[in-house]
C-alpha cells in the first residue's frame, strides 16, 4: 500500500510534513480491515530512508495496522502490476 496521497492526503518531503500529514481515513480503514482478515500489509513508499522514524510515528499515531514498511521504491520508468488498485476506485 502506497503511503503519500493514498494513506495520507498530502505528499511528505520533510520530517515536519510527515508528522503533520492528515490521514485518508477511508484508506486507513480499508488497510486495517485487510490486516484484520489476515492479509500481509506492506507500506511501500518513495520516501527517503531518513524519514523512516517519522513514517513509523505517523502510522502508529493514526492506528494503521501493517506488517512491514519498505522505504524507497525501486526506480523505474513504468510499473506493471495486475493487482494495482487506485485509491479513487474504492
Amino acid at each position: 500500500v502506497d503511503l503519500d496521497k493514498t494513506l495520507t492526503n498530502e505528499t511528505c518531503w520533510t520530517k515536519e510534513d510527515c508528522l503533520r500529514a492528515t490521514p485518508n481515513q477511508k484508506m486507513v480503514d480499508i488497510v486495517n480491515s485487510l490486516h484484520r482478515n489476515h492479509h500481509t500489509i506492506i507500506i511501500y513508499t518513495a520516501r527517503q530512508h531518513h524519514l523512516y522514524e517519522e513514517t513509523e510515528k505517523w502510522l502508529r499515531k493514526h492506528n494503521v495496522n501493517y506488517s512491514a514498511i519498505r522505504m524507497s521504491k525501486l526506480a523505474a520508468d513504468h510499473y506493471i502490476d495486475d493487482k494495482a488498485i487506485s485509491p479513487n476506485s474504492l
